[in-house]
């Protein structure tokens, strides 16, 4: 699987080569901080120290590049402060939610900034989730999701685990029934397992492969849909949210949704930065993606790595900017309980 997500990376870092002619800026004496938006030790924190530690070996001047963590309000003063203050000479990145595209057409009030303005450097994996039952549950199809109820678990009342749920029953008519209130992923897996309830609201496809691969296995939990816009290659059988959709207007909405896992985990910029600087760091970034010693850390800490060039993500990010309003309110409408 990650030789193919590798090869992959491989053919864009060849695509990007034949476009890189033109003598590359030199970031020799200078310091390159990557801001991550989160604490240390998470998922993000893991992929954001991950690409500071190979990013010099591949930028002309060999810079020391620093991880810092600004943690506050999901990575939104990190990506406040990257996008308002820092410079915009290459010499500021980050690491910040990948939801924040998305929630930030959803929340009302005055915006700070505009995601599909960032620079987008790369993605370093997806961060596809999904929605589980477990092999005991009564739901064990998204069509016996349409007919019986299934108590779901999942954290707080805003997050994507109480969200996708709702969202599928506003829409297609499933009968989940979201019990909120669990700390994590990983109490929301015990109640699971426990019985407590019959599946899990979101789990990250990484999580589940790397960590219950047995569960995957031995055919005790049933992944129902993936939340994203392609098919994970780990699941290549189990529809997207998009997929889900039986109107076109239905399909707009879940993909609205479903982009965030698309998104992943991803260094971004600030807005206007200069198209050389811009060219240099999203080479030197995929040919860290395929560098022989990441992947090979990345295998044995079982670490996804699933790039995206930098130009298609800032295409994506731009084209989840452009959703309509009538989209985006109800988007907003089916993400609210009814009950």
């Amino acid at each position: 699987m990650k030789c193919l997500n590798v090869i992959g990376a491989w053919i864009c870092l060849a695509l990007i080569s034949t476009q890189s002619i033109a003598k590359e800026p030199s970031f020799k004496d200078q310091k390159i901080s990557i801001l991550i938006g989160y604490g240390v030790g998470g998922g993000y924190d893991v992929y954001g120290r991950l690409v500071a530690s190979f990013l010099p070996k591949y930028l002309d001047g060999a810079p020391i590049v620093i991880p810092q963590n600004m943690t506050g309000a999901g990575s939104l003063r990190a990506a406040d402060f990257i996008y308002n203050v820092a410079p915009k000479d290459g010499t500021t990145l980050g690491v910040i939610g990948q939801t924040i595209p998305i929630d930030e057409l959803m929340e009302d009030g005055k915006k700070t900034f505009d995601s599909a303005k960032f620079t987008w450097i790369g993605r370093m994996a997806s961060g596809v989730e999904t929605i589980t039952t477990w092999h005991t549950s009564p739901v064990r199809s998204m069509d016996q999701a349409r007919s019986t109820v299934a108590a779901i678990a999942a954290t707080g009342p805003s997050s994507g685990s109480a969200i996708y749920p709702i969202v599928l029953n506003s829409l297609i008519g499933t009968k989940f029934k979201v019990v909120s209130g669990y700390a994590g992923t990983k109490e929301m897996l015990l109640a699971m397992e426990r019985g407590e309830t019959d599946g899990c609201g979101a789990i990250n496809v990484s999580t589940l492969t790397s960590e219950f691969p047995q569960w995957l296995t031995e055919k005790r939990v049933t992944v129902l849909t993936q939340i994203s816009i392609e098919r994970h290659p780990a699941f290549p059988d189990v529809p997207t949210f998009v997929e889900l959709g039986t109107t076109e207007r239905q399909k707009q909405i879940l993909k609205l949704f479903a982009a965030s896992g698309d998104i992943g985990r991803a260094l971004m910029g600030p807005p206007s930065m200069p198209r050389d600087r811009t060219d240099a760091l999203r080479k030197a970034f995929m040919q860290v993606m395929v560098d022989k010693e990441l992947v090979e850390i990345a295998t044995k800490q079982n670490i996804d790595i699933s790039p995206m060039e930098g130009s298609v993500l800032q295409k994506l990010v731009v084209e989840i900017g452009s959703t309509p309003e009538t989209v985006i309110a109800e988007a907003k409408a089916a993400k609210t309980p009814t009950h």
